[in-house]
């Protein structure tokens, strides 16, 4: 395969976009069932342990579980895959297993506290973390339960990272991007539940710290670091966090105007919890925007017919098209610096950027 030194029209004439997005697929594919072994492997040690510790602590356990293993595209340890190979590292290493496992762990962690927070009932097909424990703990209970899930999970995700086999100063470098990355989402949580509806400076600055960071730019950066390339991971952090910030933006759109039935989320279900986004913002700053949203926005129980509608005059907004111009910077930016680098698997690397920021789901 040809460096990434290559224009991007050689890049192009080299491998169409499908293909790219087929080899990120294929390379996504292999990682997943390795990944997933990795943590039954881990949920299987902690369960023995938590049983010991008495059926509380096995309940909450257990729902740790239910979130890390009901589903979930693993993503994140794909990209890290991509991260370590882009070092130097072996695809079939371990290392990306055990590390990919901490990511998941930390992803479950964000879910469940997420979900939490925003009081939702259904995660990957399932009931949220709270839900699942009304039953046995109450209702106010549960919360607490869910809130403690999510802390084991975080917890967890530190312990597996430090346990990850590479040589100790890799090891350690990843382990403080891992907790780097953790204190990013957390300023990016404040941001998206506290930050002015109106200001999509903020917004896009809070989209950075949390969807970038622990989705693409994170995985990506402790990938290379796990594999001895700390200049690769520079690199590939800030391709990351503009692929990130255009991965939310897209998701942004599939949120609003999405096929339902590929997305699985019913339509009109942000605009009716009130989901700060960077689109929101651009409405509100037209009369007719702003008159749109007020019909349905944190309007729970909006008629469907008055979303539909709202949704259909939302298209005609210019912040639509405001929003796929942003995106489409964002991803050239990405596509610029992979071109003008040195790396050897740019290819699967922009087929990364392409699946994740024109997906359908």
């Amino acid at each position: 395969m040809t460096g990434l030194s290559m224009s991007r029209d050689q890049a192009n004439e080299g491998a169409r976009p499908s293909d790219r997005r087929s080899a990120f697929a294929g390379f996504a594919d292999a990682v997943r069932p390795r990944v997933e072994r990795e943590l039954v492997r881990i949920l299987d040690e902690e369960a023995a342990i938590s049983n010991d510790d008495g059926s509380t602590a096995a309940l909450v356990g257990n729902v740790l579980r239910s979130v890390t293993m009901r589903g979930g595209k693993r993503l994140r340890p794909a990209l890290l895959g991509v991260g370590f190979v882009a070092a130097g590292g072996s695809a079939d290493d371990r290392a990306i297993d055990v590390a990919g496992a901490a990511f998941e762990l930390l992803q479950s962690y964000l879910l469940i506290h997420d979900d939490w927070m925003d009081e939702s009932v259904l995660r990957r097909g399932g009931p949220t973390a709270h839900v699942m424990l009304q039953g046995a703990l109450g209702e106010a209970s549960a919360e607490a339960g869910a809130i403690l899930a999510g802390d084991y999970g975080c917890a967890l995700s530190q312990r597996v990272m430090l346990e990850v086999p590479a040589p100790a100063d890799r090891v350690l470098a990843a382990s403080r991007m891992l907790a780097h990355v953790h204190s990013e989402v957390v300023r990016g949580q404040v941001i998206d539940m506290f930050e002015r509806l109106d200001d999509e400076g903020a917004i896009e600055h809070g989209y950075a710290l949390k969807t970038a960071s622990y989705t693409v730019a994170g995985p990506l950066a402790i990938g290379a670091l796990l594999a001895g390339g700390t200049e690769v991971a520079v690199l590939l952090g800030a391709i990351g966090r503009s692929v990130g910030v255009a991965f939310q933006l897209h998701d942004d759109l599939l949120g609003l105007f999405g096929d339902e039935k590929v997305t699985g989320k019913p339509v009109g279900t942000d605009l009716r919890d009130g989901k700060r986004t960077w689109l929101t913002a651009q409405f509100l700053r037209t009369a007719r925007g702003r008159s749109l949203l007020s019909q349905v926005f944190g309007r729970k129980d909006a008629p469907a017919d008055v979303v539909e509608t709202v949704l259909f005059e939302l298209r005609k907004e210019p912040a639509v098209d405001a929003c796929r111009a942003r995106i489409a910077t964002l991803c050239e930016d990405a596509c610029h610096r992979v071109d003008a680098s040195s790396l050897s698997n740019g290819e699967l690397l922009r087929g990364a950027i392409e699946l994740l920021t024109e997906r359908d789901a």
